[in-house]
Formats: C-alpha cells, sequence, structure tokens
C-alpha cells in the first residue's frame, strides 16, 4: 500500500510539473491576476469609477462601451478550476455518477458568475474536498465500469491489463479534454498495475480514476494554444475551443462530436465553431447553461430565501416556490434558445407556467397540468421577466416590498451600473407600521441628506414595482388601503431619463435601451470567457455587439457571436520573463 501511494503521488507530481513547465513561460499561473481587475474596470467595493476615482454620492459606474481603435488582440486567462456544476457535470458524463459529489461553497469573483477565473481559488481544505470526491467517485465506478457502459474491451476476453492500458487512454483523452502525452499515459499504466497487484482490475482501475480526478489537467482549464503563434493572438488548439464551446454551451465536457472535430482539426476557423456551436444551441443540454447564466444573472438564488409571513402569504409554499423558479428558467430558455430578442426578455405578455402558477397568478388554469407551457398573461398587469413573481419575491421582505432592493436589481444587474457604497453610520429606516405604505416610509431617504445621493437612484426605480406584493402577485390596494402610486423617475441612465408610471412602462423603456442592450452583450460575454471584459477585447465585443444588432438583438445570436470572436478562440502571445500579460 505505501508503494502504491508513492507511484500515485509520483504521477500527480509529474501532473502537475508539466503544467507548470508549460504554462509558467505564459504567465497564466503567475501573481499577475491582482492587475485583471484594474485592466477590466471593475470596482472591487463599488465605490470607485473606471478609472480609480472615488465615486461622489450621485455618480453610479455604467458600462460604457469599449472602443476599438487597432488590432484586434486577445486578453489574459488566468488559468481556472472547474467549478462545483462544472465538475459535477462532467463526472456525470465521464462515470454516469449523477449524485452531484462536489459541494462546494460558490464564488462569483468580480463580474457576479461563478465561473470567472479571479474567484476560483485554491486552498488546502480545497485540495482535500477533491481528494475524498475523487476516492468516493473511483470507489463506484471502478466496481461497476460494465454497467455504467465505460467498458469498451471485455477483460475476460482481451486480458486484464491490455484492457486497462485501453480504457486508460480512452479514459485520460475524455478526463483531459485532449490526448494523453506519452509520459502521462506511462504514469496511469504504473499506478493501474500497483493497484492491480492487490487489486485485481477493479482495484487498479479504482487507482487510475482517482488519480484522473486529482490530475490539475482536470480540474482545472488549460489552455496553452497552438504552436505557431500570430503576431499579438495565439490561436486556441482545436481540443481548448472544443472544451470552451461545450463549457460555455452545456456546463459540461465535450461530447464525441466535438471530440471528433477537434482530433481531425475542424475547429479552427470562425465558421467551424459556429457550426458546432448552433448544433449545441439545438441541443437539449443548452438548457443547463442558459439556466446557470440566468439564475446568476438574475439573482434566482435569493429566492431559495426568500420565506414570506405564513399567515399573510399562506399560499407561498416550498413548492410552489420552486414552480416560480421553474417558469423563469423556462421562459428566459424559450427566450434564448428560439430565436427572442432583448425586448422580448424584457416586454412581453406572456410566460411559462404550469396549472399551480397560472393560479397563482389569478389566471384560469383550464387544460394545464404540471407541465409548463406558454400562458398569455394580462398585458396590463405582466410584462417580461421583471414582473416575474420569482423576481419580485426574491428582492422583497417578508411580508412586506422593498423599493430599494427592486431598484438595486436593476440598476445593477439590467443597467450593469456599480452603485456607490453608502456612507458608514447610516442608521436603518424605522421598522414599518400597518398602516404606513413603502412610498411614506421611504420619505426618510428623500429628506436625509445623507441618503439622497444613492436612494435617488433607487428608491423612485423600485417604486415602479409596488404594484406587486411581497410575494410577486399583482395588486391594486396599498397596506394602507389606498390605491397603489407607482409614479417613479429614471435618473443617471445613458438613453432612458425620464418619468416612469408602473413597472410595464419601466419594463418596456429597459426593453429599448441601447444601455440594457451592452449589459446584456457585456454579461453574456463574462459568462462565456469567464473573465472581466479588458481593453484588449474591444474589437471582439465591437464585431459582437454588431452581429447583435444586425439579428434584431437575438439572444441566440449573441451567444453564437460570442463563440466566434477573436477573444473567444485565441489567446495572448506569451509575456516576457517576468512580465505579466
Amino acid at each position: 500500500m505505501s508503494e502504491m501511494r508513492v507511484v500515485f503521488g509520483r504521477f500527480l507530481l509529474l501532473s502537475l510539473l508539466s503544467l507548470l513547465a508549460l504554462l509558467g513561460p505564459l504567465g497564466l499561473v503567475t501573481g499577475c491576476n491582482g492587475l485583471i481587475g484594474e485592466a477590466a474596470g471593475t470596482p472591487a467595493t463599488g465605490d470607485v469609477d473606471r478609472d480609480g476615482n472615488p465615486l461622489g454620492p450621485e455618480d453610479p459606474t455604467r458600462v460604457q462601451p469599449l472602443a476599438c481603435d487597432g488590432e484586434p488582440e486577445a486578453a489574459h486567462v488566468p488559468m481556472r478550476l472547474l467549478t462545483q456544476t462544472e465538475y459535477n457535470r462532467t463526472v456525470a458524463d465521464l462515470f454516469g455518477d449523477d449524485t452531484s459529489p462536489l459541494q462546494v461553497s460558490p464564488s462569483t469573483g468580480d463580474v457576479g458568475f461563478d465561473n470567472d477565473a479571479l474567484g476560483l481559488g485554491i486552498t488546502s481544505e480545497l485540495l482535500e474536498t477533491y481528494a475524498d470526491t475523487a476516492r468516493q467517485i473511483a470507489e463506484r465506478a471502478a466496481g461497476d465500469l460494465g454497467s455504467r457502459g465505460l467498458l469498451s474491451c471485455d477483460p475476460t476476453a482481451t486480458g486484464d491489463r491490455p484492457c486497462a492500458v485501453q480504457l486508460i487512454g480512452e479514459l485520460g483523452t475524455r478526463a483531459f479534454r485532449r490526448p494523453l502525452g506519452p509520459e502521462e499515459e506511462a504514469g496511469l499504466i504504473a499506478l493501474y498495475d500497483d493497484g492491480a497487484t492487490d487489486g485485481g482490475f477493479t482495484g487498479g482501475m479504482e487507482q487510475v480514476i482517482r488519480a484522473v480526478l486529482e490530475a490539475p489537467d482536470f480540474l482545472y482549464h488549460v489552455e496553452v494554444g497552438e504552436d505557431a503563434p500570430g503576431d499579438s493572438m495565439v490561436p486556441l488548439t482545436h481540443w481548448e475551443i472544443a472544451s470552451r464551446l461545450s463549457y460555455f454551451l452545456w456546463n459540461t465536457m465535450p461530447d464525441a462530436e466535438l471530440f471528433r472535430a477537434a482530433e481531425v482539426g475542424e475547429l479552427g476557423t470562425a465558421a467551424e465553431v459556429r457550426a458546432q456551436a448552433e448544433r449545441m444551441l439545438d441541443d437539449p443540454r443548452a438548457r443547463a447553461s442558459v439556466d446557470n447564466f440566468h439564475t446568476q444573472w438574475l439573482g434566482l438564488r435569493h429566492l431559495e430565501g426568500a420565506t414570506k409571513d405564513p399567515t399573510l402569504f399562506p399560499e407561498f409554499t416550498e413548492e410552489l416556490r420552486r414552480d416560480l423558479l421553474t417558469e423563469t428558467l423556462r421562459f428566459t430558455e424559450h427566450v434564448a434558445l428560439e430565436g427572442g430578442t432583448v425586448e422580448e426578455l424584457l416586454a412581453p405578455s406572456y410566460s411559462m407556467m404550469n396549472a399551480s402558477v397560472a393560479r397563482y397568478y389569478g389566471l384560469d388554469d383550464a387544460g394545464l397540468g404540471e407541465d409548463f407551457e406558454r400562458v398569455d398573461l394580462d398585458p396590463s398587469r405582466h410584462s417580461g421577466i421583471l414582473t416575474h413573481a420569482s423576481i419580485m419575491a426574491a428582492n422583497a421582505k417578508t411580508s412586506r416590498t422593498s423599493p430599494v432592493h427592486r431598484g438595486v436589481f436593476v440598476r445593477t444587474r439590467i443597467l450593469c451600473q456599480s452603485l456607490p457604497s453608502p456612507p458608514p453610520g447610516i442608521p436603518p429606516l424605522p421598522d414599518a407600521i400597518a398602516s404606513q405604505n413603502e412610498r411614506e416610509r421611504l420619505e426618510e431617504h428623500r429628506t436625509n441628506p445623507a441618503c439622497q445621493g444613492c436612494h435617488r437612484l433607487m428608491d423612485p426605480v423600485g417604486l415602479a414595482f409596488e404594484h406587486y406584493d411581497a410575494a410577486g402577485r399583482y395588486r391594486e390596494m396599498d397596506v394602507d388601503g389606498s390605491p397603489i402610486d407607482a409614479t417613479g423617475e429614471l435618473i443617471e441612465t445613458l438613453d432612458i431619463d425620464g418619468p416612469i408610471d408602473g413597472a410595464l412602462e419601466l419594463s418596456e423603456q429597459l426593453a429599448n435601451s441601447a444601455e440594457v442592450r451592452e449589459c446584456v452583450t457585456r454579461q453574456w460575454f463574462r459568462y462565456a470567457l469567464a473573465r472581466p471584459e479588458t481593453e484588449a477585447d474591444a474589437c471582439s465585443i465591437e464585431d459582437v455587439r454588431q452581429k447583435f444588432g444586425e439579428s434584431g438583438y437575438q439572444i441566440r445570436e449573441l451567444l453564437l457571436a460570442i463563440t466566434e470572436s477573436d477573444a473567444f478562440r485565441n489567446r495572448p502571445v506569451s509575456a516576457g520573463p517576468g512580465e505579466c500579460l
């Protein structure tokens, strides 16, 4: 057993040293990551502008279009770990293990998505978690290779070791998302031989599987690029492009067709990449990535903790909460994958509902069952995702609405603005009284000079949603018995400043805003590239923006345009010794 541990350790050390040898000269494992946030112009604390200057109390930082003033470039991409979602989905595809064995705390980095390379770091505790998870997966998989459909050979017919050698080549290529090198293959075969000494075929394969799952080439997205760099960019290899596509569009490893395309060199041009991306978006597996994006972008994880007063909202059960989340995800899937536009995302009068959700919205549920189907809504009450009960409930309190939270939601997630941090020492608003509506309660924000600067940006926007109660249902009367006043105002936007009356008018304004379209572009770009955008991305983003506009702002076309971009298909030329990229 001690000899086995030595062999196991030698393989992992060899794997790590090989990786460092490849990536060290490329600047991908240096201490340069701290510069990326600056290059991206993403304030770390929300109280500085894009140039690092302190924000005034009335100055939100908004997304500004980057200017393409030269040749296309590629931005530095720090090597990043698989996310929990990517890890678990990859393990499911590799071994048929759908137990979601890896459970770690998610990170959102600087751009709000858990795949952001700047937010994914390794710790000793995480290494132990990976090791323990790999051991459990290996024990289950090695003892059940036949029934899991993982045996491409018969050990009883070919002999244990020849079959193991064949499986090692197949497993290594799929797990590392590229062909194994001779030394890697030899190391895994040595591990098999060591494990098979006492444990036979099963024991040997268990050691191989465990080693593969702990190897850096499995845990990280490794992107070295082609041997022949261009003047300013290095094309990614066909294998690396296959992985970028699969983890962007499916949140998992490449399928057999992507591996085939990589092996024969059919992922070298923008047209070839687009063809694969179109195929992948037509596959049901694309729904998982679209759901993942919208769950994070729209803050839908907050719905899980959105408890409501059971006396006031007895219908708001755990089952209903799940159905409301499903409504929003099915709707966003439909828009993103079926040719829908930004306008259709924000301002249509239909949604995807089952009978439970329809009843909750006060609609006739005739003809509906457990499945979610398209349902037309009253256009005087509902318009797009901003009036979904999931989003309204997630941005409200237990028994009352929260114009502040709803206003922040629009500013930060739909307009991509960074709001200034509140001044220190500001006391919270006094507890609400039953006869006081939110507009009256927020009067303190309008009269207190310490609050005015920030809340003039949030409160007038959030008050436009007052027709939707704390549990997301439409209402005509306020808590004090008076008719709802949902008037407000948009200020400090690029193109839609002015008075607004209600969420429908607000949604219509946002749906036709260039600032919102730019925000949607950036959000998907950040999710696809797993990092903040930088000045080096200017030409790629401009090209994506142009194709997006030519399509009438179809979300599907936005995704395809990102996969065609220079930023998606290249990495920068290596930095010199000691230089950051």
